[in-house]
């Protein structure tokens, strides 16, 4: 407005205010995904009327202005991350304000479009119709996981009218259904030559194998499957597929096959062929079973772990080999275009060496017919024992005869017995190796040998002899058997002994005599005799009235043929006393009778009767019947054989042993029979009974006046003996046995006239004392102690023995606790502080004598005390007989005792060995060796605790005395080491 005033001239300006920045830009979204639209607005700040908004990209305020967008909103579709300003401008000034600006992100689209899918299809989508992917965006992927490749099918597929998008697996932002771009890329697929076939595609297509482009089309396949063949290709899991796919407008999709032209092979599932090979030679395995791929083969080779030791060239499915040690093939398929091995198969070739067949020995190769062989063994063979064999001939052409053992050895059960020369051999093959066998080896029966007046032959005890004319023994025979021919006569003179393996054949006219003292032994327990022999015994001196002890060696013998005019008893243990005999009674076989000596002897001079007996002899095993009764039964047995027994082997048979107690009782005659004065009453002493056990025997007699002897444990044929059932059996009867083993040679002289001390079936360590009561006028009782070998302190039924009850004159015993014993075995080691109580009962009064009878064992070089506890003295009998009056007949068991020491002595205790000090004396030195301490001190001492010997100070682990001149006898050397420890030892000089 202006105005015009006198004088004065004013112009009136009007200034409008210009409009002011913007403040705030307002997106509809905060971040969009590519390609899509976003509005922007921007508010804030004052607008001049008339005046625009100017927009535009970048950080720039005034750049980058976008053309005809004067609005306060625009509206964006940006592929990336944009920064957008937005400023006014006011046209009447011409004038822009200041700008702002506000940065619009895009969404990232997750995955890595590079990669491709591990055995998977990853499938990329992407904005923008570009087959080479070079104006597209990358909007997000699916997967999915089948071999050959479909939009429409699958695990995730969409409908041709949308996008990859619209997968239900889909990760990412919208695919436009039309002008979009989608790739499937694979690493990865099963080994093979696959044929590769594109069914359809729409619009634009292309197919890279391996990264290279193996085929494409420039426009869409239409409705159908086309099938068209883009090629076979070698894919495997390092293979790479891409396939890509142009969508312009319409509908979108692709399709492609891939077919797995190659077949895989399969494991064979055996190898078949001869698996066990002789060395040399070869054999052809065969795999067999499974399938064979395409491109298989086979492929073989050694050792348990598959795929090692490849055998090269071996492809077929048989290989021949000629292995020189055991080996294990396998074999499997391989598929050569994959290089694919199936599982493979095994079989072991074991290679035999070439079969040896070894030798056959054995410890006895000739043998008397019929008895049992020595076991056959093979040694050095190469190869199993597959059978063996025998014949009659070397050759083995005659009675060739299988034997099915397979062992190395042929038992003697496996060979059995057989009466002439036999021939064995073994039958040996190693794995398939020949059959071969070994050189026979023969088990040779010799021929009999004659006796007619000269011997055609040496006999033996293998070879069988007949006697052809009358022939005595001059020396003990032994044969396998033998046969007396008719006419002949084989006479067995005393003290000499035909001994034979198997039977005894004797004809009808025959004959054979076994003299009084002869012996007849037999050692198979199952030969079976035959004829008649003639047995001869000699009874010791009798009276008329007299009884002597018997038992038949001869079967089917009548208690009359012993003696005729004569009375028979046998025991009745039941009772414990005699039952009167018939004299047609059969005398059984191992048990005892008494008769009477016939009337027609002479009452007062003793005279020997003779036995005559004629029958088959006993062999073999004798059963015989032990009753037990309440308390001590005794039962009365007897030799059953025409030769002695060893009655220890009796004693301890296995059968025996728990049955019968240790001890037996023989009747020794050494008592005359009495006459009650004026009847015809005859008295017989009942304990006449020489004793015997494991321990030894006593007799009953005084040698000096009687010739009386000590049993030795051999019972000559035709003895009988008592011997007690065994003290623990419950009452009953039990079966004891008689064998062959239990026959000896020899020593078979008469009934109870054998001397001297002869070796034991079965060896103890023996160290005995016996010692007897007896006076001037012949009465006479004996005892022993022994220290043997199983004995032990308390009472042993082997080898403690009661006297015999009823009443001797005198009877001498040990006790031990209240038993009174004849016999009395004590434990080893033996102690030299060991006492023995001794007892005595006598009938008679006056002067008595003790004697140490006998010793033996340790007591050669032991003393031995009689103690009289009565006068409390020593008397060492060795020196010499003790004499005491026994003022009172009766019973006395405590005045005497047995003692090895004189009180005074040095008690040498026990000897235990300290295998920590060795002690030794050779050549005349005492050598002294010690493990565990120095020696101190040595001393040596006689039995009877002389110092013979003495040094001190040695302070050493070994020490050698100077040469000793002392006689050779027992010493007890006394070792004091160096802790003060002492050892004892007892040495032999």
């Amino acid at each position: 407005m202006s105005s015009k005033q006198l004088g004065t001239h004013h112009d009136n300006v009007t200034v409008n205010p210009s409009s002011t920045a913007p403040t705030t830009i307002t997106p509809s979204a905060t971040a969009i995904c590519p390609g899509n639209s976003v509005t922007l607005t921007a508010s804030g700040g004052t607008a001049l009327s008339g005046s625009t908004f100017q927009w535009g990209t970048g950080t720039t305020i005034g750049s980058n202005v976008i053309s005809g967008q004067t609005g306060a909103s625009i509206t964006v579709s940006p592929n990336t991350t944009t920064t957008y300003w937005v400023r006014r401008f006011d046209p009447s000034c011409n004038a822009f304000t200041a700008g702002i600006t506000f940065t619009l992100p895009t969404a990232v689209a997750p995955g890595n479009p590079a990669l491709f899918g591990a055995n998977t299809w990853n499938v990329y989508g992407y904005s923008g119709a570009d087959v080479n992917l070079g104006t597209t965006t990358y909007l997000g992927f699916y997967t999915t996981n089948t071999l050959n490749f479909n939009t429409q099918t699958g695990t995730n597929s969409w409908a041709n009218n949308t996008s990859p998008s619209s997968a239900s697996g889909w990760n990412g932002c919208p695919v436009p259904a039309d002008s979009h771009t989608f790739t499937a890329k694979r690493r990865g697929f099963p080994c093979g030559n696959y044929t590769v076939a594109m069914q359809n595609w729409d619009d634009v297509a292309q197919l890279y194998i391996n990264n290279t482009l193996v085929w494409s089309a420039n426009s869409w396949s239409g409705n159908g499957n086309f099938n068209v063949i883009v090629g076979t290709y070698y894919l495997d899991s390092t293979s790479t597929v891409e396939i890509r796919n142009r969508e312009n407008g319409g509908l979108s999709n692709i399709s492609v096959t891939f077919t797995n032209t190659n077949i895989p092979s399969t494991a064979p599932t055996a190898i078949t062929g001869i698996t066990v090979l002789c060395e040399g030679t070869s054999t052809t395995l065969t795999a067999t079973g499974g399938t064979m791929g395409t491109t298989g083969a086979f492929q073989w080779g050694t050792g348990t772990t598959v795929g090692a030791n490849i055998i090269a060239g071996a492809t077929s499915a048989s290989l021949t080999v000629t292995p020189t040690t055991t080996t294990t093939y396998w074999v499997r398929r391989v598929d050569s275009i994959c290089w694919v091995t199936t599982a493979a198969v095994t079989t072991t070739v074991t290679v035999n060496a070439t079969t040896v067949a070894g030798n056959l020995s054995s410890p006895t190769t000739t043998i008397c017919k019929n008895t049992a062989v020595s076991e056959i063994t093979l040694t050095g063979n190469t190869g199993a024992v597959i059978k063996w064999q025998y014949a009659a001939d070397a050759a083995f052409t005659s009675g060739v005869t299988d034997i099915a053992v397979t062992n190395t050895s042929l038992s003697a059960a496996q060979i059995g017995t057989f009466a002439s020369t036999r021939y064995f051999r073994a039958v040996v093959q190693n794995g398939n190796c020949l059959v071969v066998n070994t050189a026979p080896l023969a088990i040779v029966v010799p021929d009999t040998v004659v006796f007619n007046g000269t011997w055609s032959g040496t006999p033996t005890d293998k070879t069988p002899i007949l006697i052809a004319s009358n022939y005595t023994l001059t020396s003990d025979l032994e044969a396998c058997s033998c046969q007396i021919a008719a006419n002949a006569t084989l006479t067995i003179p005393a003290g000499r002994t035909l001994r034979t393996q198997q039977e005894i054949e004797v004809s009808t006219t025959g004959g054979l005599i076994v003299e009084n003292n002869g012996s007849l032994v037999q050692v198979n327990d199952a030969a079976i005799n035959s004829g008649s022999i003639t047995f001869k015994r000699n009874t010791t001196p009798l009276k008329q009235f007299d009884y002597t002890y018997f038992s038949s060696p001869i079967q089917n013998t009548t208690l009359g043929q012993l003696a005729p005019q004569s009375m028979f008893y046998s025991f009745n243990p039941t009772i414990n006393n005699w039952n009167l005999e018939n004299v047609n009674t059969v005398m059984t076989s191992g048990r005892g009778y008494i008769f009477r000596a016939p009337n027609t002897l002479n009452f007062n001079t003793p005279q020997i009767f003779g036995v005559s007996l004629n029958g088959t002899p006993t062999n073999g095993i004798v059963s015989t019947t032990i009753v037990k009764g309440t308390g001590t039964t005794f039962n009365l047995k007897g030799n059953p054989y025409p030769s002695a027994i060893d009655i220890d082997a009796f004693l301890m048979d296995p059968t025996n042993d728990s049955i019968v107690n240790g001890t037996i009782y023989l009747w020794t005659h050494n008592t005359a029979i009495a006459n009650v004065s004026g009847t015809n009453i005859y008295v017989y002493t009942s304990d006449d009974y020489a004793k015997y056990n494991l321990t030894g025997g006593v007799q009953t007699a005084d040698p000096a006046i009687t010739g009386g002897t000590t049993p030795n444990g051999r019972i000559a044929s035709g003895q009988g003996f008592f011997i007690e059932a065994n003290d623990a059996l419950p009452a009953g009867t039990y079966t004891a046995r008689f064998n062959n083993s239990m026959r000896i040679m020899g020593e078979n002289n008469q009934f109870f006239r054998t001397s001297g001390v002869t070796t034991q079936s079965t060896v103890l360590n023996k160290h005995r004392v016996w010692l007897s009561l007896s006076n001037a006028q012949g009465a006479y009782s004996e005892l022993l102690v022994g220290y043997i070998t199983g004995a032990t302190q308390g009472m042993d039924s082997k080898y403690d023995g009661r006297t015999l009850p009823a009443g001797n004159v005198v009877s001498f015993y040990s006790l031990l606790n209240a038993t009174e014993l004849a016999i009395q075995g004590r434990a080893l080691p033996f102690h030299d502080n060991d006492r023995v109580p001794l007892g005595f009962q006598s009938t008679l009064t006056g002067t008595f004598q003790i004697r140490l009878s006998n010793f033996d064992g340790l007591f050669q070089n032991q003393n031995v005390y009689l103690y009289d506890t009565t006068t409390q003295t020593y008397h060492d009998l060795k020196a010499g007989a003790f004499s005491f009056t026994i003022t009172q007949a009766g019973t006395n068991n405590n005045r005497f005792e047995l003692r090895f020491t004189d009180g005074n002595a040095l008690d040498t205790g026990t000897f235990t060995p300290d295998n920590t000090v060795m002690a030794f004396i050779k050549e005349g030195m005492l050598h002294i060796s010690s493990a565990r301490e120095s020696i101190a001190n040595v001393a040596m001492f006689d039995l009877l605790g002389k110092k013979v010997y003495s040094q001190k100070g040695i302070n050493s682990t070994v020490f050698q005395s100077e040469f000793l001149p002392f006689s050779n006898q027992i010493y007890i050397v006394r070792i004091t080491l160096s802790d003060e420890s002492v050892v004892t030892e007892k040495k032999v000089r």
